[in-house]
């Protein structure tokens, strides 16, 4: 497929998609599959959200509606003629969450003398979720004084 485009939102993505410039025959029709991969939200249930949709020839977008918000989603396009499937594309997509810009916050955080390695998603001064947290600190003195370990 030629300029594969997608614009993400909170609960739906947008696709659209340029026929491919080498076809084996006449395209018949398109298949897109997605599933989401990982989200935010702990508690998101992403078994129920995958899907197959088809479109005729002329049709070369889709609006892929009832997404989670802050979700990635992994998308499969095909194009078909009468002699089968051609290659496929594939995307990952992740919609967006609420808010506006400048309060959403990623930390991320390493350093040479151990490892602080901290993920945070900040949103309105609150704390959405907390996707890793692993501090590691090595205290070293040159004064052959014992050596600290700390870890989590």
């Amino acid at each position: 497929m030629e300029s594969l485009q997608n614009t993400p939102y909170e609960e739906k993505i947008f696709m659209q998609w340029k026929a491919p410039n080498e076809t084996n025959g006449v395209i018949t029709l398109y298949e897109i599959t997605y599933k989401a991969l990982s989200s935010l939200d702990p508690s998101a249930d992403l078994t129920t959200q995958r899907g197959r949709v088809f479109k005729l020839r002329n049709e070369t977008h889709h609006l892929f509606v009832g997404l989670y918000p802050g979700t990635t989603y992994f998308f499969t396009l095909k194009a078909s003629t009468n002699k089968g499937f051609g290659p496929p594309v594939t995307t990952r997509i992740t919609t967006k969450i609420a808010g506006k810009p400048g309060l959403l916050l990623f930390l991320d955080m390493s350093s040479a003398s151990g490892s602080v390695f901290s993920r945070f998603l900040v949103h309105i001064g609150l704390i959405f979720a907390v996707t890793e947290l692993c501090l590691s600190l090595q205290c070293k003195s040159e004064t052959r004084q014992p050596n600290f370990y700390s870890h989590c």
